[in-house]
């Protein structure tokens, strides 16, 4: 958490969400929390409120707009997700389920306390672990030091 952190913010760089995200990711590692969802949900916000939230709202390549039914695809170089009719899945544009793509909205964009009450299953924790992998490794140019530590 905190190599990304530095990585997003760098000395210097204050920001007081971000601050508030470290802080209580950190509380929730101290009560316990369950390890890969603490994970997602502290990387996917902090992209967020760095600047590379991913785009959850349409198909990055036609621009229809995604109304939360099927599966979208998750596109790295675009930072975004693609309808089935522009991309097929496979192992570097991995499938999102409706509910997952739900899930990573409500992670970037609302209150803790809101994505506290999200009931992620193991699946959904799953699809987003991967694509926070494969977004933050392509928009920051580098895996994380620290990322083996936490597989």
């Amino acid at each position: 958490m905190v190599e990304l952190t530095e990585i997003l913010f760098p000395l210097g760089v204050a920001d007081n969400k971000m601050f508030e995200l470290l802080k209580n990711s950190f509380f929730e590692i101290d009560k316990g929390k369950k390890k890969d969802l603490l994970r997602i949900q502290f990387e996917a916000r902090a992209m967020a409120l760095g600047g590379y939230g991913i785009d959850l709202d349409k198909c990055c390549n036609c621009r229809r707009i995604y109304t939360g039914e099927g599966r979208a695809v998750f596109k790295r170089s675009k930072g975004g997700i693609a309808c089935l009719k522009c991309q097929q899945e496979s192992k570097l544009s991995p499938g999102l389920d409706h509910d997952t793509v739900k899930g990573l909205k409500t992670i970037q964009s609302d209150p803790w306390n809101e994505v506290e009450a999200f009931n992620f299953s193991d699946e959904m924790i799953r699809e987003i672990k991967s694509v926070l992998k494969l977004h933050t490794e392509y928009r920051i140019g580098r895996r994380l030091k620290t990322a083996e530590y936490l597989e």
